[in-house]
This record gives C-alpha cells, sequence and structure tokens, in this order.
C-alpha cells in the first residue's frame, strides 16, 4: 500500500511503514527521496541516516521487516561491501554499478554490536553446517561419500549449546575480532571452548564453527 506525502512523492504505507526505522527512528522523507532516487550528494545527510545504515546491516527490500531507509537503498541498487573500524570510527562501504561510498560512524560499544550482530543468512549458514543437531536432518539426503568427506574436512559445535548458546556465543567472537579489526582466522574462547571465525579483508564474517569432531556414529550411521 502506498500514499502520496505532502510534497507529492508516493512512499509505503504499511507493510513497509513509511516513516519506520530502527528501534522507532524516523526516515525523512528527504532521506527517502535521496537514496532511492541515488542523489547521494555528497551524503550530506548522512547524520541522519549513518546511525540506522549501522544498525539495521542493510537487510535489503526482499526483506519485509526492513526499513524505508533499507528498502531506498536496494532500490538505488547499493549492496554493503564491508565495514571496518578506522581511526575510531565503523567505516561501512556501499557500492552500485556506479559508485563506491563510505559512511562513518562513532566506535562506539552499541554501534560495534550492532555491526557485529549476524544476519538471517549467516545464522542459517552456520547452524546447518556446524550445529550437530541441524546437521544430522540433512544426513539421509547426502550421499555416503559426501557424508564422510564433510565429516573429514569440517568441525561442529559443543553438542550440548543450544541454537541460542550459538548465536550468542559467535556474535560476542565477531565483536571482539571486530572492535580489534582482525581479519583472517580469529579463535575466540567461549563457554568452555573455542570458536574459530574467518573475517575477510572488508570485515565481513565469511564463516565460524567450533571445534569438535564426530563422528558417523554420532549421526547413527
Amino acid at each position: 500500500m502506498r500514499y502520496t506525502d505532502p510534497t507529492g512523492h508516493q512512499v509505503m504505507g504499511e507493510g513497509g511503514v513509511y516513516g519506520s526505522g530502527y528501534m522507532g527512528e524516523n526516515s525523512t522523507p528527504d532521506v527517502f527521496r535521496y537514496i532511492t532516487n541515488g542523489i547521494l550528494d555528497g551524503w550530506e545527510l548522512s547524520g541522519k541516516i549513518a546511525g540506522i545504515l549501522v544498525i539495521d546491516d542493510i537487510e535489503t527490500i526482499i526483506d519485509p521487516d526492513a526499513s524505508t531507509f533499507d528498502k531506498g537503498l536496494a532500490a538505488a541498487g547499493f549492496l554493503p561491501l564491508g565495514k571496518l573500524i578506522k581511526g575510531g570510527k565503523i567505516v561501512v562501504k556501499l557500492a552500485n554499478k556506479e559508485k563506491e561510498i563510505e559512511v562513518a560512524v562513532e566506535a562506539t560499544d552499541t554501534a560495534i554490536q550492532a555491526a557485529a550482530k549476524l544476519s538471517n543468512k549467516q545464522i542459517k549458514h552456520i547452524l546447518n553446517g556446524h550445529m550437530p543437531d541441524t546437521f544430522a536432518k540433512q544426513v539421509n539426503y547426502m550421499p555416503e561419500a559426501d557424508f564422510t568427506k564433510y565429516l573429514e574436512d569440517n568441525t561442529f559445535f559443543n553438542s550440548s549449546w543450544t541454537k541460542e548458546d550459538i548465536i550468542s556465543g559467535v556474535e560476542t567472537a565477531y565483536q571482539s575480532a571486530f572492535k580489534d579489526g582482525v581479519t583472517g582466522r580469529y579463535d575466540y574462547y567461549y563457554n568452555g571452548e573455542y570458536i574459530r571465525l574467518f573475517i575477510d579483508s572488508n570485515g565481513n564474517l565469511s564463516s565460524a564453527y567450533g571445534l569438535n569432531k564426530l563422528t558417523k556414529s554420532y549421526f547413527g550411521k
């Protein structure tokens, strides 16, 4: 549903609530128009939008709960390249087909926690590949050779850890690595054992898993 704002521009109604941002922050009509039209003008509005950008981490237009700002970014074709800490600020890098841009916000503890928060896609990848109970649901659909190879090449989180334990552990580890500006492999001691992260050169978390080896017998094979 759409309606027209006082300036004559079409904006989202319910289902993509106009004016609704993260934690109740407001996205102004100017912000929405500037982003959707790609008229960034040197990010003169960055003071209004940078905090939303970092905290929401750009969950794109396909997310029905995304803010007006996120939908605008996606509509303008901007995708996140990465986020790094430089000189006490979190620098978020974005790009579309025409340009790359950077927006910086103060690296407060709150901003770091938000910037290192896992996306739904990352959570699904981590749990499907490295949480024993979740991986077990895939075993009967895997060829025997693939299953054997997977166990040889991969390790798992503690089998007693819940989904919430794993997410909390990985986010805590990622926040620590992010704050220290670490990229590459990062081992973090959490709840009695190590979690291993891999972070790319842009500061994005590419993988996370526990270091427990499991055998076929664990999965009833």
